[in-house]
């Protein structure tokens, strides 16, 4: 992801990027491959993408997804891992990627507790960038070991 004002910040080594799908602030799934184009208005796609069959319900009328039958919204949260350049702390900036919706679903996949998509298009109303947040020191630990 390319942010606005990185001054003072350098990507981490190795990258580590995460891309989860959000259903009123609670993650339901992840993607694993997103291009976003913001032009005219907001849209993508999302490769490989998997939402939790427990939320089916909550996100279609059906049971199995189809565009027409998305009742809310999704979001999109992009989280990148950053370090300060003078103290070397890890931070995450975050970009969020409001009100989501699914425009074309052209195969999916079902697994034990997920559906996979190959690829989802869609739609979006507005990003929203969120400067560097520490992160907590023990959040730290668990990804160092």
């Amino acid at each position: 992801m390319v942010y606005p004002n990185l001054d003072g910040y350098r990507l981490s080594n190795p990258p580590h990027t995460t891309i989860t799908i959000l259903l009123e602030g609670n993650t339901v799934g992840a993607i694993q491959r997103l291009e976003v184009t913001d032009e005219k208005h907001i849209s993508g796609w999302a490769g490989r993408a998997r939402i939790d069959r427990r939320n089916l319900g909550d996100i279609f009328t059906l049971s199995m997804p189809r565009t027409s039958a998305q009742r809310v919204p999704l979001d999109i949260l992009i989280t990148d891992r950053v370090i300060k350049k003078d103290n070397d702390k890890p931070y995450n900036v975050r970009t969020q990627i409001k009100n989501v919706w699914i425009s074309e679903i052209p195969t999916s996949y079902t697994a034990d507790d997920f559906v996979i998509f190959d690829q989802l298009k869609w739609e979006a109303e507005e990003i929203h960038y969120h400067p560097a947040l520490i992160l907590d020191e023990e959040i730290i630990k668990d990804i160092i070991e």
